[in-house]
């Protein structure tokens, strides 16, 4: 759920794409929906705590989309790979409590990434990947 009563469901179906916003209080999909997560069939979404950013995230990729009007924008996307320095997918994302960061559980560490930069800050735990990616960032 976003702080705007809307939620989003991550799925594919060929007349409402990949990924789909919806209003709770009218239990209608707001449309249009025709949105695609880059990676292939994304399977979890989360908002951040104002409504206004979503990351959706495949077996692949991990996608940041802005929230404006019902209307989703993709701002970045970051290849799970380049998180983790493997191609395993975090078990666990989650926004900071200011929205300002994402944290990404990877067996036994935590990446913490900027949201603005989608650039890594640290990692947490035992498990480091070697190098410091490039991100993909859109204008």
């Amino acid at each position: 759920f976003g702080a705007k009563g809307q939620f989003v469901t991550v799925g594919y179906t060929e007349k409402f794409g990949g990924i789909q916003l919806w209003d709770v209080a009218k239990g209608e999909m707001i449309f249009p929906a025709n949105y695609r997560h880059p990676g292939g069939m994304a399977n979890r979404a989360l908002f951040d705590h104002v409504g206004d950013t979503v990351i959706t995230s495949d077996e692949v990729k991990n996608c940041l989309w802005r929230n404006v009007e019902n209307k989703l924008t993709k701002l970045a996307e970051i290849t799970h790979g380049e998180i983790t320095g493997i191609r395993e997918r975090p078990s666990a994302i989650a926004f900071s409590p200011d929205d300002k960061e994402l944290a990404f559980g990877i067996e036994a560490a935590i990446a913490i990434i900027d949201v603005k930069s989608m650039k890594i800050i640290t990692y947490l735990g035992a498990e480091r990947p070697e190098h410091k990616p490039e991100i993909t960032q859109e204008d």
